[in-house]
């Protein structure tokens, strides 16, 4: 897959009771790129990712691929169990990158895919 990541992807299990995510933004630190991953129905579910991690993984599809227990997520704490740590905000990336197409005005026409 190629390198900026694309905007939409899928998490095969649950994280902290949610499938879909937006890589809002992205960078490479030492060599290692990551990702910035925020829950598409819940603002406050955020982490970051190793690259790697996210394209070779079974756990991970890009695109957005609805599963039900989404919404079911959202009203239960027993689904927030995960082994993906929550990043606090204070050390969040959580301002969109300029190719994100998240930005108001949109100024930018490169856009990565969805």
């Amino acid at each position: 897959m190629n390198w900026p990541p694309n905007l939409a992807w899928t998490s095969t299990s649950p994280i902290y009771g949610m499938h879909s995510f937006v890589a809002i933004n992205y960078g490479i630190h030492k060599n290692t790129r990551w990702v910035s991953m925020v829950s598409v129905l819940d603002g406050d579910i955020r982490f970051r990712i190793d690259f790697e991690e996210l394209i070779s993984s079974s756990n991970w599809s890009p695109g957005w691929i609805e599963h039900e227990d989404d919404f079911i997520g959202m009203l239960s704490n027993d689904s927030h169990k995960t082994s993906v740590p929550m990043v606090p905000k204070n050390l969040s990336c959580l301002h969109p990158s300029e190719d994100s197409g998240l930005t108001i005005p949109l100024d930018n026409d490169n856009s990565r895919s969805w």
